[in-house]
């Protein structure tokens, strides 16, 4: 008998949460079943605005003490619920693609370039794919929904359909695109983002334009969890070369007001909506015991020994 070949299939997808996982990550980010009952955009909005609010993006402990974390259902809960810590996008985003699907959502992964603008050339630069979106499919009626809460100071915090043009509003009052591409062919995604109306615009965006500046492209190729480990070791080691995981100190989380406190190195901003801009603050940390508060305060995330020991020799 001639032995059979196997292969990993494109569309393998990670584990759903056993029971006990998935309440704890419920009561983490304080969403009860009531809450998502129905499989609807509702219930997906819900979890993906409470996720934003109680989870941060952040890369504490990769920065400051070279912890490398693992990829994978299991790794993401033991670092975000167990740890009580937040994560960058290969985590936080398996963790929610993970509650998704033990919730019965039919949830998948992808992965995305993002653009960075680039003084010396004056134009936008897009970088490598390192990284993941989920895709949420609600019904065969609706459109493709792309769900990220790990892309940082500007994640979503709802659900956009994959459809050219559709906008949606986010934390801060700014807003998501979604528009068609070309990058590599057609058929293909990318995803804009704009500041709030007050803010200044940002470096390459059009000051006669619409406002939107490109944070990401994307096609709707499904990614595997033995992807992700290898654009993991990637973002987990690379030095220098615009990577911004080993290189900068960064936090985000959205607000209970609906806006965005953000931690880049020594600089802390709290930008807020248009009905609580007077909570809108930057602070220059001076101190480890000033980012130690911050990071408690803000983030309610307790920097560890040797996290705090590591900052005071990096940063103060």
């Amino acid at each position: 008998m001639q032995e059979k070949l196997f292969r990993y299939n494109p569309l393998d997808n990670y584990e759903a949460f056993s029971n006990a996982k998935l309440e704890a990550y419920l009561k983490r980010i304080g969403v009860t079943h009531d809450q998502v009952v129905e499989r609807d955009l509702s219930a997906l909005n819900c979890i993906i605005d409470a996720h934003s609010r109680k989870i941060p993006f952040e890369n504490g402990l990769l920065f400051f003490t070279d912890e490398k974390v693992a990829t994978g259902s299991d790794a993401a809960f033991e670092h975000i619920i167990g740890r009580n810590r937040g994560g960058y996008c290969f985590q936080v985003n398996t963790l929610l693609i993970s509650a998704l699907l033990a919730l019965k959502f039919d949830a998948t992964a992808g992965v995305a370039r993002s653009y960075v603008w680039d003084e010396v050339l004056q134009s936008w630069v897009n970088k490598g794919t390192t990284h993941m979106v989920v895709f949420v499919a609600l019904s065969a009626e609706d459109p493709l929904y792309l769900v990220d809460v790990g892309f940082n100071q500007r994640g979503l915090t709802a659900a956009i359909p994959i459809k050219d043009g559709a906008t949606i509003s986010c934390a801060a009052s700014e807003a998501h695109q979604i528009r068609t591409s070309t990058l590599t062919g057609k058929g293909n995604w990318s995803l804009w983002h704009k500041r709030a109306d007050w803010a200044p615009r940002a470096d390459g965006v059009d000051p006669q334009g619409d406002g939107f500046g490109p944070m990401f492209y994307f096609t709707l190729e499904r990614y595997r969890p033995e992807d992700f480990r290898v654009l993991n070791y990637f973002v987990s080691h690379a030095i220098g070369n615009g990577n911004l995981m080993t290189s900068t100190f960064i936090v985000s989380i959205v607000t209970e007001t609906g806006g965005r406190s953000v931690i880049v190195d020594k600089t802390f901003k709290r930008r807020e909506d248009e009905n609580h801009r007077e909570l809108e603050r930057v602070v220059k940390m001076n101190s480890v015991e000033n980012l130690v508060d911050i990071m408690a305060e803000e983030f309610g995330i307790e920097m560890t020994e040797k996290e705090i020991a590591n900052a005071k020799l990096k940063f103060f």
